[in-house]
């Protein structure tokens, strides 16, 4: 499966002229989420997820904490809707800071099927 071009130039950041550091973290974050879903994807042997939902722990609390939750969210949204169009973002978790090995996540559920009438 071939990469699709996702334009992490233009991050979901309010500021019409993202700095070089939010262009970068939009990059890093946006790649690191389409793996993660091809990844799921391949594993479960199936072409598209059902719904998607991130997952955000930070390690110490900060103030920051809920915007980059909104802009990771924003993110997410532009992948998925890019890379698997029929798939829902559902609305995304902060939990309390903690020692975590991943602060974010993402959890992902196959597409329903369709039943029968």
């Amino acid at each position: 499966m071939s990469p699709i071009q996702i334009p992490y130039n233009r991050p979901p950041i309010t500021d019409t002229h993202p700095t070089p550091k939010n262009r970068k973290f939009a990059t890093i974050i946006g790649r690191m989420l389409e793996a993660h879903i091809r990844k799921w994807c391949s594993t479960h042997n199936t072409h598209k997820p059902g719904t998607v939902t991130l997952h955000y722990q930070p390690r110490e609390a900060s103030t920051d904490d809920k915007l980059r939750l909104v802009l990771t969210n924003s993110l997410l949204q532009q992948v998925t809707h890019t890379v698997y169009p029929s798939a829902t973002v559902t609305d995304p978790e902060l939990h309390k800071p903690g020692h975590t090995p991943h602060p974010v996540w993402l959890d992902i559920t196959p597409p329903r099927k369709a039943s029968k009438q």
